[in-house]
């Protein structure tokens, strides 16, 4: 689960965070209340920048990334 989402990374909710630098693909659904997008997905390639494990927190991981938008076909986007 993501908890917090900018133009430029993400940060991931979770027990067991790779390692800093490691590289990723995230895939972020995000739902819409338009009837004809249904959800939206941010797509993008990253690395993990910072991880945080304390049991005060929310464990984790924050990572960098370049999100692209990826509409749903249904959406009559151009092919």
């Amino acid at each position: 689960m993501t908890r917090n989402i900018g133009k430029s990374g993400v940060f991931v909710e979770c027990e067991g965070a790779p390692p800093v630098g490691s590289r990723l693909k995230l895939v972020i659904t995000l739902p819409t209340q338009l009837r004809e997008y249904g959800s939206v997905c941010l797509c993008g390639v990253g690395e993990v920048r910072h991880r945080r494990r304390d049991t005060a927190q929310t464990s984790g991981f924050g990572a960098r990334a370049q999100f692209q938008l990826d509409l749903p076909m249904s959406a009559g986007r151009p092919q």
